[in-house]
């Protein structure tokens, strides 16, 4: 498993939104949800996970390297939003 790094940025989400860092990595070691953001230029990566005592889809955008994840921005999406991202092919599947 790659190690996963946070900017000051994504740190500040995760506590405003009160997201354990337990939730990232199976966000990002266990999605089966993979894709480029063509706006972006970083990659994504989505699941349905276990926050707040319900199930959300949680969407991770992050940098990649050999050795690391720098995850950037977590924040929630509807299942419509991925299938539009798609649709217009701002979201390429990996």
């Amino acid at each position: 498993m790659k190690k996963i790094r946070y900017t000051d940025y994504f740190l500040d989400r995760l506590r405003v939104r009160n997201i354990p860092k337990a939730v990232v990595a199976e966000i990002l070691h266990g999605a089966i949800e993979r894709y480029f953001d063509v706006e972006t230029g970083r990659f994504v990566r989505v699941k349905r996970v276990k926050y707040k005592g319900r199930y959300k889809r949680l969407m991770v955008a992050y940098e990649e390297t050999e050795n690391e994840m720098t995850a950037v921005t977590i924040h929630s999406v509807t299942k419509r939003q991925v299938q539009s991202r798609i649709k217009r092919q701002r979201w390429i599947p990996r």
